[in-house]
């Protein structure tokens, strides 16, 4: 009896423990294409950096930890996790980035990570806007989103994905309801492929994670990106 119970709460832990890893392998292939631009800048010079919505501040403490000459400062509208982030040690800025009163062209990096799928039109443009004011001119805005995909919808608080073509025709093309006053160039774009994901069966989707997990394959089409954008 005690091997039958065994093997039965073996699979729950086995399943908590693949989650786990696959969770820090897609954070880390997503992670990877900004750590390598922020790795390219100078070394001699210090970096004003922000982290919009900065949450838990994981992304925070690995930027701290590997690039000693940026100053991070994180902006979180969630007392809570501002509290966090604060007794993380982390200078920690208790706002709403669409009513933030920080001082223009402040800092020589932003950065914002899955937030701009959060708002609605015309928010999403104020949200750009103000990133765009807040970073100095030859600085950069690194927006990280994800595209329309299977499970989107599945986080209650997200609205509607807005692809890179989308952030482009807001600065580019002057036909629209609102337009960037903002000149950019863009620096890289880098499109996040995971696993497949098949209806919703739990067994077949654990296989292809764990497949994808191992083996990166079979992979699925772009369903996020990252964004790196300078101001000009």
């Amino acid at each position: 009896m005690k091997k039958i119970l065994k093997k039965i709460s073996f699979f729950p832990n086995f399943v908590k423990r693949v989650e786990k890893i696959h969770s820090d392998v897609s954070l880390a292939c997503e992670d990877k294409p900004v750590l390598t631009f922020f790795g390219s800048l100078s070394k001699d010079k210090r970096y004003n950096y922000l982290e919009v919505a900065s949450g838990r501040g994981r992304f925070l403490l690995l930027i701290k930890n590997k690039f000693v000459n940026f100053d991070v400062t994180c902006l979180e509208i969630n007392h809570n996790l501002a509290a966090l982030t604060s007794g993380l040690g982390l200078k920690t800025i208790e706002k709403d980035i669409l009513k933030n009163e920080l001082t223009s062209e402040s800092f020589d990096i932003v950065h914002a990570s899955h937030i701009l799928e959060h708002f609605k039109y015309p928010e999403a443009a104020i949200f750009l806007d103000e990133c765009f004011r807040l970073v100095k001119q030859g600085g950069y805005v690194i927006i990280r989103s994800p595209l329309l995909h299977s499970r989107f919808y599945d986080d209650i608080d997200h609205v509607r994905p807005y692809p890179p073509e989308s952030i482009f025709n807001y600065f580019f093309n002057d036909q629209q309801q609102r337009v960037g006053n903002s000149n950019i160039k863009v620096i890289k774009v880098w499109y996040r492929k995971s696993e497949v994901c098949i209806g919703k069966s739990f067994i077949v989707n654990f296989l292809l994670k764990m497949s994808w997990l191992f083996l990166r394959l079979p992979r699925s089409r772009a369903n996020g990106y990252v964004l790196i954008i300078q101001k000009i």
